[in-house]
């Protein structure tokens, strides 16, 4: 379903679109990472294709969520598929989006990655584009 604008009208879903990541943390000196991303909200989640060796991604990526009525947060994951070990997952960076979209507007912004070290110091850790209508 589309509005005049030729938008998504669909209440109740919000579109999202993993577009890139830039500067992401470097984990083995002789190899770039190579990145994926997990998005989620509450129980859905949505996964990507690896980009091969590069601390810069390019995913365009675009999902469609249902948006709870609880308050809740968009959560972007970024992981390495290839740090030691395959039953291994790294996680190099995970952003919390909120999901503040205003009616019939796109919101694109690069948010920081934040390593997750659960309550330990939080480190810099690149950057991801997310855009949400």
């Amino acid at each position: 379903h589309y509005d005049g604008a030729g938008q998504p009208n669909m209440p109740g879903k919000l579109v999202v679109r993993v577009q890139a990541a830039h500067g992401l943390l470097h984990l083995e000196r002789n190899r770039a990472p190579s990145p994926y991303f997990v998005l989620s909200l509450g129980d859905q989640v949505h996964v990507s294709a690896v980009a091969p060796e590069t601390r810069n991604p390019l995913w365009d990526k675009e999902v469609v969520v249902d948006v709870p009525s609880a308050p809740s947060r968009l959560v972007v994951s970024v992981l390495d598929r290839t740090v030691a070990g395959a039953d291994k997952v790294v996680v190099l960076g995970r952003a919390d989006i909120g999901l503040n979209v205003p009616p019939q507007e796109d919101v694109d912004d690069w948010h920081d990655l934040s390593t997750d070290d659960f309550g330990m110091a939080k480190q810099h850790a690149g950057s991801v584009r997310v855009r949400r209508r």
